[in-house]
């Protein structure tokens, strides 16, 4: 017995009618997204990635609890961003290259991050500030501290966008000077140079920062040189030793100097740069130097986003992946 073909079913009217209005609204809800995500009650593309349980890379609100402190190095590329978080406080230090700003959003309400008590720029170059206009959309921040700027650097494109959107956000802008403090839980972040004073270089404008708790301590340098390390040298002495250390200039081999490292003495070192980055970062002459010194590194461009948990007794672990962990970057 022959089976007869049906004939295609063609669509209803009403099945027509039901996709294009599904289709306007999405279009609607995607372009309502792209305008004014973030703000208000419209969701940002990152905040739905968090909600849906997107994989985004970096740590998820339970490994930030880990510890007295956790410190996460966030994969941005070729460019900085770290975050300080303990207990309820928060506090990120640079927000990575502006290609990179939607990434570092996502990863931060991945990691429940949806307010931050204190944002800091180490310098106004692009691969440090280029995504805190995008946080300071997406993110309540209350404090926006800054390098000293000078009027240019002030006039210029990237920094008066972050400062536009500090001042639309109601977000607190505080130039930096040596010796401040800031609380970030339990722990102290201390400027302890704004900078080298007429410091010829961007570079050496950077913030040197140390963050404190108990017996564990955190050293930032932003992306000082070696003029900036050998004054910040003669200005703290030992008060450099750190627990962990974020390699100086993505592991530059203008920064990370004998001088520097002899005085901090860093149990481990975190490089932030991108993978086969055009500068060749880290520079095996500084990798040489670490090894020297019986410093252990990790880099983001090999890890990933790195997450340090840490304890007021000063021991330390890796929030990373056991197979990575068996063999970590030397």
């Amino acid at each position: 017995m022959t089976k007869r073909k049906r004939s295609p079913r063609r669509p209803t009217a009403a099945g027509v009618i039901g996709c294009v209005v599904c289709g306007a609204v999405l279009a609607g809800a995607s372009y309502l997204i792209e305008a004014r995500g973030g703000i208000g009650f419209v969701p940002s593309w990152e905040q739905l990635a968090a909600w849906l349980g997107v994989p985004v890379g970096g740590p998820d609100a339970a490994d930030l609890a880990e510890g007295d402190a956790t410190v996460t190095f966030f994969d941005v590329g070729q460019g900085d961003s770290v975050l300080v978080a303990s207990g309820a406080d928060t506090c990120l230090i640079d927000a990575g290259t502006p290609d990179a700003a939607d990434s570092l959003v996502a990863m931060l309400y991945a990691a429940g991050v949806t307010e931050l008590d204190t944002m800091v720029m180490t310098h106004p170059h692009a691969d440090h500030l280029g995504g805190m206009a995008r946080v300071l959309q997406s993110i309540e921040v209350e404090t926006l501290v800054t390098p000293p700027l000078s009027e240019d650097e002030r006039a210029s494109a990237q920094v008066a966008e972050v400062l536009g959107w500090a001042d639309t956000t109601g977000t607190a802008v505080v130039t930096a000077a040596d010796e401040m403090t800031i609380a970030v839980g339990d722990g102290t972040l201390t400027v302890l140079m704004a900078g080298l004073p007429e410091a010829d270089d961007v570079n050496n404008e950077s913030l040197c920062l140390r963050y404190s708790l108990g017996d564990f301590a955190f050293l930032d340098t932003g992306d000082a040189e070696a003029d900036a390390e050998e004054a910040l040298a003669a200005r703290c002495g030992f008060g450099l030793r750190c627990t962990l250390f974020k390699a100086g200039h993505h592991g530059s081999s203008t920064s990370n100097s004998e001088t520097l490292l002899s005085l901090a003495r860093p149990e481990v070192a975190v490089v932030s740069c991108g993978l086969d980055n055009d500068y060749g970062h880290p520079h095996a002459e500084v990798l040489d130097r670490f090894a020297a010194y019986g410093v252990e590194v990790l880099r983001t461009d090999e890890q990933g986003s790195v997450t340090i948990a840490a304890e007021a007794d000063g021991s330390w672990r890796w929030l990373g992946d056991e197979a990575d962990q068996a063999a970590p970057a030397a």
